[in-house]
């Protein structure tokens, strides 16, 4: 990053920012089939170069111009509207959890199990959100402040 070492994969990159694979990483299965995929193209606030293996973040997308999210602790806002991606629609995990009767789907939570969508109407307060066990926070912090 900007010639920088960084191996968080969650690292907040901001405009103009260069990220370049590492020459050790630049031979590895995953990173030669990522740059190889037609599965998705490059959206266009990203400028890649393949061959290179490098890519320059050009500006920071609204939310409406970013085509997909992979991230599972992405923070989700009132009206989103979340869609399994076709290619992961006919896995056993995603088939196993759409009929499963294991959890009711929340009040706040519109989803429709044929289409695999889903839309958050709104944020819950804390005492609606089905927890399988009693939470208690204020033991959760005086754990964590030790």
């Amino acid at each position: 990053m900007n010639g920088r070492k960084v191996n968080i994969s969650s690292y907040l990159v901001s405009e103009n920012d260069e990220i370049e694979i590492k020459d050790s990483f630049k031979q590895s299965i995953p990173i030669i089939g990522a740059t190889q995929s037609k599965e998705r193209e490059v959206p266009e606030y990203i400028v890649a170069d393949h061959k290179k293996m490098t890519a320059k973040f050009n500006k920071v997308p609204k939310y409406d111009q970013i085509p997909y999210v992979n991230i599972s602790s992405y923070l989700v806002s009132e009206n989103d509207e979340i869609e399994i991606k076709d290619s992961f629609k006919q896995s056993i995990p995603i088939i196993g959890a759409t009929q499963s009767k294991e959890r009711e789907v929340p009040e706040y939570i519109v989803a429709d199990h044929k289409k695999m969508t889903a839309k958050f109407n709104k944020v819950p307060k804390y005492d609606q959100i089905p927890y399988p066990v009693q939470m208690e926070p204020k033991l959760v912090v005086e754990y964590y402040s030790r």
